[in-house]
């Protein structure tokens, strides 16, 4: 296909469909033929891809997670580059109207957001990649790592941090542990800035990095690669 777009099924529970790899990743197999999915097209003619989802609690008096999904993935822009997308959906897949558009988040390099989940005070976290505007160590990609307002889908004031080192880093999964959110990832090849102590040598492709960060100041509580 020239112009992929993100897919979202839903029975009770979600299945996304890549268009662009005519594949799927579904957590159950049976698909209700009345729902529409919810397509998402760029502006751009390149990749749009949804690379996680998953169900929401707006806080209602239930505390069910039962009130439609967030998905998170990255969208093609003008300038051949890629931004992060945070979309909400209603429990029937149409677009939550509240946050007038899908959330695109990111700046003039290649910025992916891999993984969501939902906080506590029923907020967003977001973790991928961010290789524009990079603040943290070098001027390479970084594991990123922000706050989405459920409400608007903004972001959080204060919550954008990146994790790295000079090399290539990417993070592609974060859980919520209580006071913490745990993220995996992958280390670029040096040893130096946020994986210079107490990690050990680095081999020179990079390796599996698990980061524990406080939600109080974002700061690295313990990490292992």
């Amino acid at each position: 296909m020239k112009n992929p777009s993100l897919h979202f099924i839903s029975t009770y529970a979600l299945c996304i469909l890549q268009t662009l790899h005519v594949q799927s990743q579904c957590s159950s197999t049976k698909l209700e033929a009345t729902l529409t999915p919810y397509t998402y097209n760029g502006s751009a003619n390149g990749e749009d891809v949804a690379w996680d989802v998953i169900p929401i609690d707006d806080g209602d008096a239930d505390a069910i997670k039962n009130n439609g999904y967030v998905a998170v993935g990255v969208t093609a822009t003008t300038n051949k580059m890629q931004e992060a997308i945070v979309v909400r959906l209603n429990s029937d897949l149409t677009f939550y109207q509240p946050w007038v558009s899908p959330q695109l988040f990111g700046g003039n390099g290649n910025d992916v957001a891999y993984s969501v989940d939902q906080t506590s005070n029923n907020d967003l976290v977001v973790c991928g990649t961010k290789a524009s505007g990079i603040s943290g160590c070098g001027s390479s990609k970084n594991v990123w790592l922000f706050k989405v307002k459920l409400s608007d889908g903004t972001m959080v004031a204060g919550s954008e941090h990146v994790y790295g080192g000079s090399g290539q880093e990417d993070g592609f999964a974060v859980k919520v542990d209580e006071n913490f959110f745990v993220v995996a990832g992958a280390t670029g090849a040096n040893n130096d800035c946020d994986l210079a102590s107490p990690v050990s040598d680095i081999s020179g492709i990079g390796e599996f990095w698990v980061l524990k960060i406080r939600q109080s100041d974002y700061g690295i509580e313990w990490q292992r690669i």
